[in-house]
C-alpha cells in the first residue's frame, strides 16, 4: 500500500463530478486521486461505476474484486 497525494487536479475533478449529480465527495476524492496519480481503484460501488461509465470518465482507473481475479 502506498500513499496517494490529494493534488489540486484531483480536488477539481471531485468537484466537477460533484456538480454532475455524484454526491459522494469520498468516494469522488477517492477516484480522483487514482485517474490524476495513475492508480487502480477498487471497489464494489456499482453506482460509482455506472456514474463514471454514464459521463464517459476514464474507466479503467477503476477495479473490481471479480476483474481483480480475472488479470493475469
Amino acid at each position: 500500500m502506498e500513499y496517494a497525494p490529494i493534488n489540486e487536479k484531483a480536488i477539481e475533478n471531485s468537484i466537477s463530478m460533484y456538480k454532475l449529480g455524484h454526491r459522494d465527495m469520498i468516494d469522488n476524492l477517492l477516484y480522483s486521486i487514482a485517474l490524476s496519480e495513475g492508480l487502480r481503484l477498487l471497489t464494489v460501488d456499482k453506482e460509482l461505476i455506472n456514474f463514471i461509465e454514464k459521463h464517459g470518465l476514464p474507466r479503467q482507473y477503476i477495479l473490481t474484486p471479480k476483474e481483480l481475479t480475472q488479470i493475469d
